[in-house]
């Protein structure tokens, strides 16, 4: 597929604009398994939000928010823990969003990739571009990144750079909505992240959960209410 040309600053030569397969280290091949059912799922299901992504994704699914609030707006969830930028563009370009048309696609990229903050903001972007040509009837929401560490450290400051770029590159962009997490409900007094949020200081808990799905839900709602109709469904979670 011809991908769209990003332009980025401050390249280190990555790799988020080309659509990549992970490689299979232990030989198991759970990631193409996944990637299978996908791609059966948004056919067979009909969705009206599709979650695609990362780990953060992923552990949605398994939250008492998620399954209270979010499986009756007709959601799938395409998460696959540790996946990067490019093994999201692999995952899109190779069908899991064909034939279907849901009304939303929330995205959340980026978490797991070492390059420099421009480079995850251009993939971050192409991936959203990606997503639009192909559902080009679909609002795209793109989440930002989380604080990562318990405590302040480089990676965090790449997350906030990267949520800012992100914020200031598609705060125009027509059908694509930015929703950058509220640190301050993560971080505490002392800028210190806490086991209760995050487990592993870079997973959520369910508590961490809440606090992120807490603005997408009523962002979700609106998004979905701007259509003509947005009939709530059975949806899966296996």
């Amino acid at each position: 597929a011809n991908l769209p040309s990003v332009p980025s600053t401050g390249s280190t030569g990555s790799n988020v604009l080309n659509p990549t397969l992970p490689v299979d280290l232990l030989g198991d091949g759970r990631w193409l398994s996944q990637h299978k059912r996908f791609r059966e799922k948004a056919v067979d299901r009909e969705p009206d939000v599709i979650f695609i992504g990362d780990n953060i994704v992923q552990r949605m699914q398994f939250t008492s928010t998620w399954q209270d609030h979010i499986e009756p707006l007709h959601c799938l969830n395409f998460g696959i823990y540790e996946d990067r930028i490019e093994n999201i563009l692999y995952r899109i370009e190779d069908g899991e969003l064909e034939d279907c048309s849901p009304k939303v696609v929330v995205l959340h990229a980026g978490n797991n990739n070492p390059e420099l903050a421009a480079d995850i903001a251009a993939g971050i972007r192409n991936l959203a571009e990606v997503v639009h040509q192909q559902l080009p009837g679909a609002n795209v929401i793109v989440l930002g990144l989380l604080p990562v560490g318990e405590h302040k450290n480089p990676r965090r400051t790449k997350h906030a750079e990267v949520n800012r770029l992100l914020t200031e590159q598609l705060s125009q962009s027509g059908r694509t909505t930015v929703l950058i997490p509220d640190w301050d409900t993560f971080l505490q007094p002392d800028k210190s992240l806490s086991h209760r949020d995050m487990y592993d200081y870079c997973n959520l808990t369910d508590l961490g959960y809440s606090k992120l799905f807490e603005p997408l839900l009523e962002l979700l709602q609106e998004e979905l209410h701007s259509f003509p109709s947005a009939a709530a469904g059975d949806s899966d979670h296996e």
